[in-house]
Formats: structure tokens, sequence, C-alpha cells
């Protein structure tokens, strides 16, 4: 049979029928009712990305509540319904793969499974009831507490998981692996966000239970497969507050730091996805964000990480009272000069390049500001964009006009972390920082312009 093009198709009823009979290669098919009352009448698919779920497709429900979707699987891996709006105790997980054709009856208290080829799907259906009994007292609205949790997952759970891994049989290496790891990490992930929902009451330390202590390890995460997992994201940051927040002598965030956090990772791309998530859902006051992006980037090696450094670096380092974006740049005579050795001194800095008219303009003014603040505590850096090819003629310009302060030349010209941070479209662009190295404002008055003398001098007394 031809291969369909890889296009998402969500089914209507009348033509489930008959594509589920002749099966398609390199497709799965979900179909089924919800038999309750569904207000929103929708159904969503979800597929596991670095470790969460996002939608990737939604299919109204008709009259009946009937819905279908047949999606491209060019990989096997886990994906989950969702009613809308979310329903906690359903654990609607399946392992989607090539010829999978699967009919789900959504019911008040479960599901129901059946369908010509249902894969592996038995087997997870079963887990996925287990999974239910955590999450039923894990959600919003649980009146739930200790007192049924603990005892749920200590005398239960834990042997639970055990026995179902024993289990996990199937001759299918891949699936066996990733049902396994999924086993444990539900297991761990549930008991630790239980810490996440409000409880009327709480236990002491000396209450929480032994299996707490038996979880936490020096290295923690190792297998890269946790990201194939709905939970997986979750998992990560879940330990890192159970252990810091609320186990018997907790380990307070603010005592260690980030660079506490990364021993715990021997697989770089857990690390990577862990450390984005982290930079995305937290709030850094003062220094914070500089101090711990300094520990954090080296490890952030993705280029969806690396983009999320930028976006962060323009909402840190871009308004009044911020710290400037740090960099560090060659200077004329080769040697590498940083925004931070200008500490003690305000600084007017000088977007520019030899090639711009109007920054030439500038040159005699500013020459001229240079000559009646010399002695000031006050540097003026000049920061050229030139492209790195034109690095001679950059040097060559320098000495011909006899150019004062402190010349550099951005590492990479319009693609640099200087021009990306400040988002710089035009040149010739000042900007003004004060001698703790905060923004004093990113778009200054250029040196012909009256009254930015009287700024400077004024910002000098401070």
């Amino acid at each position: 049979m031809k291969k369909f093009c890889k296009v998402l198709l969500v089914l209507t009823v009348l033509t489930q029928t008959a594509l589920m009979a002749k099966g398609i290669e390199g497709y799965a098919i979900i179909s089924g009712k919800v038999d309750f009352e569904n207000p929103f009448g929708e159904v969503k698919l979800q597929q596991v990305v670095d470790g969460a779920l996002e939608t990737v497709a939604t299919s109204s429900t008709n009259e009946k509540g009937e819905f279908a979707f047949m999606y491209p699987v060019d990989e096997a891996a886990f994906y989950h319904l969702e009613i809308a709006p979310r329903r906690y105790s359903h654990m609607l997980r399946f392992y989607l793969e090539s010829g999978v054709e699967l009919k789900v009856t959504i019911q008040e208290d479960g599901y129901v499974l059946a369908g010509e080829d249902l894969g592996h799907n038995e087997l997870v259906t079963d887990w996925n009831k287990s999974v239910e009994k955590m999450l039923d007292i894990n959600r919003v609205g649980s009146v739930k507490t200790y007192k049924e949790f603990f005892p749920l997952v200590k005398n239960e759970m834990i042997d639970e998981a055990q026995d179902f891994k024993n289990r996990i049989n199937t001759g299918d290496e891949q699936f066996d692996a990733l049902m396994k790891l999924s086993v444990q990490t539900d297991l761990e992930e549930q008991s630790f966000s239980f810490f996440r929902f409000p409880r009327t009451m709480h236990a002491s330390p000396e209450e929480y239970p032994d299996f707490y202590q038996q979880w936490e390890k020096d290295v923690k995460f190792t297998d890269a497969d946790l990201l194939k997992l709905w939970n997986g994201k979750s998992y990560m940051d879940n330990y890192f507050m159970t252990y810091y927040l609320f186990l018997e002598n907790p380990k307070p965030v603010s005592s260690k730091p980030l660079s506490g956090m990364i021993p715990s990772f021997d697989d770089p791309a857990l690390l990577d996805v862990f450390l984005r998530d982290y930079f995305s859902t937290r709030r850094f006051k003062g220094g914070q964000f500089e101090r711990e992006i300094a520990i954090a980037r080296p490890y952030m090696t993705s280029e969806e990480s690396k983009a999320l450094i930028v976006e962060l670096e323009k909402k840190y380092f871009t308004e009044a009272g911020q710290p400037g974006f740090k960099f560090e740049y060659e200077d004329v005579e080769g040697n590498m000069v940083s925004f931070d050795s200008f500490k003690g001194k305000v600084v007017y800095l000088d977007i520019w390049a030899t090639w711009c008219g109007p920054c030439i303009k500038q040159i005699p003014s500013l020459k001229k500001l240079e000559e009646e603040l010399h002695g000031e505590d006050i540097v003026f850096l000049s920061v050229s964009i030139d492209a790195l090819k034109d690095k001679q003629k950059w040097k060559n310009f320098v000495k011909e006009k006899d150019l004062k302060g402190v010349q550099l030349m951005a590492d990479k010209a319009w693609e640099s972390g200087l021009v990306k941070n400040y988002e710089i479209k035009g040149i010739p662009r000042f900007m003004i920082f004060d001698k703790q190295g905060n923004i004093v404002t990113t778009d200054a008055m250029r040196p012909s312009q009256e009254g930015l003398k009287e700024q400077l001098v004024e910002l000098l007394k401070k």
C-alpha cells in the first residue's frame, strides 16, 4: 500500500471504520467514546516532548461522544488522551506504534480498552490503573492527606510496582526498558509531587516514610529516556523540591544553589532540559540570575537552551536598574576586555561600525566630550560590530582617526550577544551604565545632542 504523506488526520466517525478495516502502515488509530457528559466536547491527543506533554491534535466529539484520531508514528512512543478540562483521576496513556488500532471508551471512573491490534497497550492499561490510585490523591480538590498517601505507597504501590516490572517481558526490548523506567518514575514522581498539593494536615519530619531516603542518590538522573515519559521533567523538578524543602534535615534552596543540583545528573540531555525548565519557571531577584546562569551556561548546549538564554538576558539585562549585559570582546591589541572590568566608573557605550556614516559623524562630538570629562570616573567605550573579516580595516580606522577611549570589536557582528540582548536594529546606538554596572538607559542621547554632558556629570556625582 502506498504510504500516506505525513500529516495528522482527525477522523470523522463516518470514515473511521473503513480506515481501521484497511490498516494503514506508518499510522496509529485511536477512536472511541466519552461515555459521560463532557461540556467541552473535545478530546486532545498529546505527545511526550522533552519529558512533558504537548497537544498535537484535538478531536471534537459528536452527539454520541465519539471521537477518532489517525496519527503518523515514525517511532513507537507514549501518547496520552486528555478530556478538557483535565480529569486528574484518569490516566489515558497509550503506547503507539505503526498499525496499532485502539478503541477507548472513557467512563467517569476510568476507561475500557478494545481494538483489533492493541500492541502493548493491555499491559500499559494495567499500570495506568495502578497510577490512578496515586493520582486520585494528587489532584486539586482532594481531601486526602498523608495519612492515606504514605500507607498507599509504602504498603501497596512499592510492591505493586516491583511485581509489575517483573511482569514486563514482551520481547520488545525498547518497550520493555521504557515501560520499566516509566513504572519506577511514576512511583517516585507521584510520591514527590504529593508535597505540591495543598493539604488540610501535614506530616512532621519523623512521619516521613523510609522510602524517601532510599530514593535519594548522589547521582540520580542517568537515563535520557526520562524525556520520553509524560512526567520526566516534573520528576526531576519535584525530586529537588522534596529533598530541599520537606524531608528531615531539608536542604533549603537558598543554602544550596544550582551548583549543588548539577552533580545529580549523569546525562547531558537530561541536565539541559532540567536547566531550561529551571530558568523558565523561576523568578530571579538582584544578581541571582547573573550568578546562576554563569553556573548553568556550560551545560545548556541545545539550540532551545541557547535561545532561552538570549531571551532571559533580554529580560534581566535590558531595563533601567538591572545589571548590564556581560560581554568580553577584543581590543585593538588583541587583549580580551570584559564589561565587568569597568565597575566603579560610569560607562558611556557606543555601538558603531566603520561602514556606518551616521556613526562616523558622531566621532568629533564624542572626542570633544571625552576631552571635557577627562580625569573623571567615566569610560567611553566603543564596540564595533564590523564583520570579523574586516578586523584589520577596523584597526586601521581606529589608528587613522585617532579614536580615544576603549575600542573593542564584537565577536559576531549583528549576531553578537551584545546586539541580540539589546535588540539593536540600527546604529549608532548609545547607552549609559552607572558605577555599579547597572543600566541607566539603553537608548542614550548622542554625543552631538545638548544635555548629554549634564546627564553624565550628574551621574558622576552619585
